[in-house]
């Protein structure tokens, strides 16, 4: 099906800066690691292709469904997909050649849509504690955001500016952050430094605050694991399948539901008293806790995402 030379594009987000464009690129460079023969495609721009990848939300399947001849739709999920409102969106992913999403906890999700959805959860390089191996660990508490961020009210309450933003402020411990922190949290000069790259960030930090509300996965915390990086994190399903190490429990799960939404995300509020108590812990024991979280890191490494999209895209045809 994709002949001898394995041929296939991939259609992924071109905004840098954000997590899409960061599974898109992993993707093709898990998928040339596989010995595919890969062309690398704007997921805003369908065209006429005999096998593509659709690293995207389910809102671009629907495009490349019309276009390509099989579409293998990759997509991430973060609440119930609206039936009775989204009937575009349920009949591309039900029209698409085959589905794979990020998490069991993403694959709960779109189970309403079709039942054949495969799990494959995203890869890294796995080049991270090299870039850390002799670094020091000068700042308390490293935060990185992403760049979809900016602007959308949506995004900053699903992701927890709000959140950060209480932290920094009540909080004497030191911070570094990536650059778009401070584009939209008000507290932003309370960062010791921030800088372009998330690896320095992880170089840098004792631990990651990671206080998403709703994620299909999270790349970030799973990059700072690779780093020897632990992290605080919400008790959330999707972070649980792969982050550790101090949870930070939630009081409640709410729904966060707009009109215009393809699909409602389920968030989890974090107890804040319990943010502090267990970046106090975190920070005291992070050492005891390097090798664990790189060891754990490499269950994710590039290698083992390539096998798994091949599993996945050759399994799919037979």
């Amino acid at each position: 099906m994709f002949g001898r030379h394995k041929r296939i594009a991939v259609a992924i987000d071109t905004n840098t800066g954000t997590g899409l464009f960061s599974q898109g690129i992993n993707t093709v460079s898990a998928l040339k690691l596989a010995g595919f023969d890969v062309k690398v495609l704007s997921v805003y721009e369908p065209r006429k292709v005999d096998n593509v990848v659709v690293v995207s939300t389910i809102h671009y399947v629907s495009n490349w469904v019309r276009k390509a001849k099989r579409v293998f739709a990759y997509v991430p999920i973060e609440g119930f997909i609206k039936i009775d409102k989204s009937k575009e969106y349920i009949d591309a992913l039900r029209s698409a050649y085959s589905v794979a999403t990020v998490s069991n906890y993403s694959a709960s999700m779109l189970k309403y849509v079709r039942s054949d959805v495969y799990v494959v959860p995203p890869g890294i390089e796995y080049n991270y504690y090299a870039q850390c191996s002799n670094a020091k660990r000068e700042f308390d508490v490293g935060i990185v955001l992403s760049s979809s961020h900016i602007g959308d009210m949506e995004l900053t309450i699903r992701k927890g500016a709000d959140l950060y933003d209480y932290v920094l402020q009540a909080s004497s411990y030191s911070f570094i952050g990536n650059k778009y922190s401070m584009y939209y949290l008000r507290n932003w000069a309370r960062f010791a430094m921030l800088v372009d790259k998330p690896s320095l960030v992880y170089c840098s930090a004792r631990v990651l605050l990671w206080l998403s509300r709703s994620e299909g996965f999270g790349l970030p915390p799973l990059e700072a694991m690779a780093s020897g990086t632990p992290v605080v994190y919400t008790d959330a399903p999707a972070h649980n399948e792969h982050t550790c190490c101090f949870k930070v429990p939630i009081k409640y799960t709410w729904v966060f539901d707009e009109p215009d939404m393809a699909y409602t995300f389920l968030m989890h509020e974090p107890d804040v008293k319990g943010i502090f108590t267990a970046l106090d812990v975190a920070v005291q024991d992070y050492r005891d806790y390097r090798d664990y979280v790189m060891d754990l890191a490499k269950q994710y490494d590039l290698k083992e995402f390539s096998k798994s999209l091949a599993d996945w895209l050759l399994n799919a045809h037979r």
